[in-house]
């Protein structure tokens, strides 16, 4: 049960969900609530760790807002300008002030500077979308009608396992290029020698914006490297965080211990919903004891479509073909099926090469 209190001015209401809502449904249930609020002047925040008011527009935002309210979500109409929350007194200017602020780990999408030194704009609908000053006034990424958030002084980074999207808030590299992980840049700042890393590498199955059929199952394959000093324990695991979910298990197991310096291709089968859309599915690497490695999240990211009646002929050879193949795997001595189903796949139902990657 997800219980949401909800404030406009001095009217204070409160209801709750079976299941996690998505905007829509959370928009329609605040509408219903406040029949007399005209919703085109109102913006709907939420108040963070930090006393931050929070602005939710998306589905990806609202799920960010109840990863951080477990038990009780409160929501905040707001028609002026409030506020701030719990003010600290004003300290006396120092030399440092003069100072242009540097968000470190935060990159520029536009000019790929890296750190972003003065002020940075956020995109408040992309979910990581950061620009340097010279590249909003040459005016990147209006094309899209998405405003920005102007933020002047960075967020303190700290350190916390399982959520949070990071890039200055919570002080990841939650950037997904494999060249900003390399470099290291920022691993002086942190004390961290003996906490796996993780460094996502690439896409090997089901690029971003793929096309798939309703109630299709597909593999999805990330490719990540230990970039760290020390080597990931056996049974690490790859763990649902948070975004759609589209498989019934939370996590999938690396079994074996992965070296510094080594790469590793992770799988998980997954479903494509029965409803057309927009799905994203987001994951974290941590160790056997859920403990989040330092390193990115990753997502599966795709387009749900209707499916197209196939020739049945066309059909059944494809799905008996699969079928043939299990049954020889299972008559060498290769009985899980799971397994066996994803290196299918994956080597588009060859047997030698099925057999290799499942004997590695």
């Amino acid at each position: 049960m997800f219980s949401i209190k909800v404030k406009y001015n001095e009217e204070i209401r409160r209801c709750s969900f079976k299941e996690r809502p998505n905007f829509l449904l959370f928009k329609n249930t605040l509408t219903k609530l406040f029949s007399h609020v005209s919703f085109e002047k109102v913006t709907i925040k939420y108040q963070d760790e930090e006393g931050d008011l929070i602005t939710v527009s998306s589905d990806i935002e609202l799920q960010e807002a109840f990863s951080l309210n477990n038990s009780l979500l409160r929501v905040f109409l707001v028609t002026s300008p409030l506020p701030k929350v719990n003010p600290s007194p004003v300290a006396p200017k120092t030399e440092d002030d003069n100072k242009p602020a540097v968000h470190y780990r935060v990159i520029c999408d536009g000019c790929e500077k890296a750190p972003i030194v003065g002020n940075r704009f956020k995109c408040t609908t992309c979910f990581d979308y950061d620009l340097c000053s010279d590249c909003e006034s040459k005016g990147i990424h209006k094309e899209t009608g998405h405003s920005f958030n102007k933020i002047e002084k960075p967020f303190k980074p700290f350190f916390r396992s399982g959520r949070g999207r990071g890039c200055g808030r919570y002080g990841r590299c939650t950037r997904w290029r494999s060249k900003f992980c390399k470099t290291g840049q920022f691993s002086s700042q942190e004390n961290d020698g003996d906490r796996a890393h993780a460094c996502f590498v690439k896409d090997v199955t089901v690029p971003s914006g793929t096309e798939i059929f309703a109630n299709t199952e597909f593999i999805k394959i990330w490719k990540f490297r230990n970039d760290g000093k020390v080597a990931w324990p056996s049974n690490s695991r790859l763990v649902f965080s948070f975004g759609d979910k589209l498989t019934k298990s939370d996590y999938v197991s690396v079994e074996e211990a992965v070296k510094p310096g080594d790469e590793v291709d992770v799988a998980v089968a997954m479903v494509a919903p029965s409803l057309p859309g927009k799905y994203v599915s987001y994951w974290q690497l941590s160790s056997p004891d859920d403990h989040a490695f330092y390193g990115p999240k990753v997502w599966v990211d795709i387009l749900v479509k209707e499916r197209v009646k196939e020739p049945e002929s066309t059909y059944s050879k494809k799905e008996s073909d699969t079928e043939i193949c299990l049954k020889i795997l299972k008559e060498m001595g290769l009985t899980d099926e799971e397994r066996n189903r994803i290196a299918l796949i994956k080597n588009n139902n060859d047997i030698s090469g099925a057999v290799r990657d499942l004997l590695l």
